[in-house]
């Protein structure tokens, strides 16, 4: 250091390892934020995995038996063009689906076994006109646990899917 006194050279040399400390402080400080955030967005990430890749499962497996049913050399039951095979892949053949009484409900009392590849083929099923984005799909899966945790489990399921799909 070029015309520096020996206090001075020392004052400098203490002014970088402070810097250097704070440095590693804030450093130290961001990856421990990262790692947080990484934490705490990981579950968050893996259910909209699961989402998208249970939407374009669904609904390439939907547009399959659509093309099946419109074949007509295909002779099809009324039992399989009521309740697709590839519906029970995602336990929602009317098969799964009767309660106690043998009639098919899918209500409350359903939505709360089901996993979220079923939440999502649900919702696709009755939206498959215009099937809404990922992001869409789990708010919507949020919004209908919230309504069955707080009211009647026996509301029709489709009822609160259509409402919980209309809010913003």
């Amino acid at each position: 250091m070029l015309g520096f006194t020996n206090e001075t050279k020392l004052a400098l040399g203490v002014m970088i390892q402070a810097l250097s400390i704070r440095r590693k402080v804030a450093i130290a400080v961001t990856a421990a934020l990262l790692l947080v955030l990484g934490i705490v967005s990981a579950p968050v990430l893996m259910e909209l995995q699961t989402i998208s890749r249970t939407k374009d499962q669904f609904l390439l497996e939907s547009a399959v038996a659509k093309e099946a049913f419109r074949r007509p050399v295909n002779k099809i039951s009324a039992g399989e063009f009521l309740s697709p095979s590839f519906l029970r892949h995602y336990n929602l053949s009317s098969d799964d689906n009767r309660d106690t009484k043998g009639h098919i409900a899918q209500n409350g009392n359903l939505w709360n076994k089901w996993g979220v590849k079923t939440k999502t083929a649900a919702i696709l099923m009755g939206r498959e006109d215009q099937p809404p984005s990922v992001w869409e799909l789990s708010c919507i899966i949020h919004r209908v646990d919230e309504y069955y945790a707080l009211n009647d489990l026996n509301t029709p399921l489709m009822e609160v899917v259509k409402a919980a799909a209309t809010q913003r």
